[in-house]
């Protein structure tokens, strides 16, 4: 009996690095992202319609994601402080 052994193709592109981030960080659906946000979701899809979205988002294999730390920063910039 023999046996043959799979090689592995080498001519294959390297994933991204966008396409690795993606894999490795926390992605929240847009239903998770407004409750993450305490907003509504049609809020979060007028935003993602709009002509220039404020709220970060990305589009992976056509589905939208939003990523914590990029909601994050989103809040910090959108911080209003309290005066002294």
């Amino acid at each position: 009996m023999m046996v043959q052994t799979m090689q592995a193709n080498t001519n294959l592109p390297k994933p991204s690095k966008s396409f690795h981030e993606a894999l490795t960080r926390r992605g929240l659906n847009t239903p998770e992202a407004a409750n993450y946000l305490g907003v509504s979701e049609a809020l979060l899809r007028k935003d993602r319609t709009s002509r220039s979205p404020q709220i970060p988002f990305s589009k992976i294999c056509g589905r939208v994601v939003y990523f914590t730390d990029r909601l994050d920063d989103f809040i910090s910039r959108h911080e209003v402080g309290v005066a002294a």
